[in-house]
């Protein structure tokens, strides 16, 4: 935690970086120069989301191939061809895209929350009832749901104990049929619950976990609202960062994915303990990142941040070792106190550990942006080694994840120095050297960058954000296979990757300098 002087430096620092008024755009005028982006999202949003009817993710359930047929409405319309049905989506999500950044624009210029909300939730109603967008993942929370109504615990039993002939086992991908879960106990009595409450529907499942995942970015956004007033940026932008974009919105909410109830709670966590110093405020934030966590297990270095930072209580000034030791004891007590909240929830959902185990199952696939899979790939076909997973893949892939191990921790213990950068950086690393990287492990830092961020003129993160949403099938997988499944062509890939993701931390470090 920064002493008073250092917030005082603080303070002047984004006063001084901050423009001194905002440009000519509102107060009365501000929702009717929001409109043109608003609307343009809407009408992107509501093209991805006719398109992916046709060629998103849908399964063929009990000789059903069409997304919500049950329902007598939308029975009768009729689905288009599907060529044009990916003009639809390609051009829903560059029109979603070119609106996120206008609107930033604008938020940039003063534009207040109200209008981000606006635009938010006006973006996100169309994919609420779209079939799954650009994985199957939903389909493995059903089936946990279906497995923990049945007593039985998601991390020891994999789908394949439901019989080969349930229409849930089906459902889920034929990768992790017989894998374990690798999610917390909260996010199996989610899925127990969506499973309750409609009955024997996956469709209904499915959309009670799209609501679900609203709910966990609306908690996103309060959360990164909160956090940057109190650390003097720019509220409604950070909102916009968080919230308004295709990352966002077409992966959190149409994937769905649990990230977006992750993240939902580690924002809220974290704004709760630093909003305002106590030692109630930094317990309360701390159980609600290990709440996190009982989701999926990244939260829990939100945890450990505050308690090496000291979170919302004024640190005692100390030198030295006897300072490391007390800040390695702060994080400590919150790594227990964040898993105790973790272990209260599986009680209550009858759950055990063995989703820990389940963590181990992200090298069974070979995804688009795995920077480590496709370097390990190009020097496998350089060295003649053949296989599915040949060992140089599975050496690279440790080496570059250990790598990643290392970034993170030492981001972390930078935290009294670079603040919420150094956690959203750290979960950042996690999830970019991680064996397999899918588009929303890259929001994992979102509570955090979005704040470090809002109120600077950087766009980059913009176009990379835009880039990777981009990068998935709405049917699932990514739009071209891994490129170091091509030695030369993965070689350069990564080569670039490499170079631009060098270049990212130059600017990420000018950025911290000047938070």
């Amino acid at each position: 935690m920064p002493t008073t002087g250092a917030r005082c430096v603080a303070s002047a620092t984004a006063a001084a970086t901050a423009p001194t008024e905002p440009e000519p755009l509102l107060r009365g005028t501000a929702l009717t120069r929001a409109a043109g982006p608003t609307a343009l999202g809407a009408v992107g949003s509501l093209a991805l989301a006719v398109g992916a009817w046709r060629v998103g993710a849908v399964v063929s359930v009990r000789g059903r191939g069409r997304w919500l047929d049950g329902t007598p409405v939308l029975r009768a319309v009729p689905l288009v061809p599907v060529p044009v049905a990916w003009g639809l989506w390609w051009a829903g999500l560059a029109a979603l895209s070119a609106a996120w950044v206008l609107l930033r624009r604008r938020t940039l210029a003063g534009l207040p929350a109200r209008a981000v909300v606006v635009a938010a939730v006006l973006w996100t109603l169309p994919v609420l009832v779209a079939p799954p967008i650009g994985s199957h993942d939903v389909y493995s929370y059903v089936a946990h749901g279906e497995l923990a109504r049945r007593g039985l615990d998601p991390g020891a039993d994999a789908p394949l104990a439901l019989g080969r002939d349930d229409p849930l086992f089906q459902a889920v991908d034929r990768v992790w049929r017989r894998v374990v879960s690798a999610y917390g106990p909260l996010a199996t009595g989610l899925s127990e619950a969506a499973v309750r409450l409609p009955g024997d529907s996956i469709e209904a499942t499915v959309l009670w976990w799209r609501l679900f995942a609203a709910g966990g970015v609306a908690l996103l956004g309060i959360g990164v609202h909160v956090l940057a007033r109190a650390h003097g940026r720019n509220p409604s932008d950070a909102l916009a960062l968080a919230v308004a974009g295709p990352l966002t919105i077409v992966q959190l909410v149409g994937g769905p994915h649990n990230e977006a109830v992750m993240v939902g709670l580690l924002a809220v966590g974290l704004s709760v303990a630093l909003s305002r110093p106590g030692g109630a405020r930094w317990t309360a934030g701390v159980a609600l990142c290990g709440l996190g966590a009982a989701v999926k297990a990244p939260a829990v270095l939100g945890a450990v941040h505050l308690g090496w930072t000291g979170g919302g209580i004024p640190p005692v000034p100390l030198a030295g070792v006897r300072d490391a030791a007390r800040r390695a004891a702060g994080a400590v007590v919150a790594l227990l106190l964040a898993g105790g909240t973790a272990a209260a929830v599986g009680l209550l959902a009858g759950a055990g550990w063995g989703w820990i185990a389940g963590l181990e199952a992200g090298p069974r696939v070979v995804t688009l942006l795995s920077v480590s899979t496709t370097v390990g790939l190009a020097l496998a076909g350089l060295l003649g080694q053949g296989g599915r997973f040949p060992g140089a893949l599975t050496v690279t892939r440790n080496v570059v994840l250990a790598l990643g191990v290392v970034a993170a921790t030492v981001l972390l213990v930078a935290g009294p120095v670079l603040g919420l950068a150094a956690l959203g950086l750290a979960l950042t690393a996690l999830a970019v050297t991680a064996p397999a990287v899918q588009p929303w492990y890259l929001t994992w830092g979102l509570p955090a960058l979005a704040v470090v961020l809002a109120g600077r003129r950087v766009w980059w993160p913009l176009g990379v954000a835009i880039a990777v949403t981009a990068s998935t099938r709405p049917s699932g997988g990514g739009v071209v296979a891994n490129l170091g499944e091509r030695t030369a062509v993965g070689l350069l890939a990564a080569a670039v990757v490499l170079a631009a993701t060098a270049a990212a931390a130059v600017r990420a470090a000018r950025v911290t300098a000047h938070r």
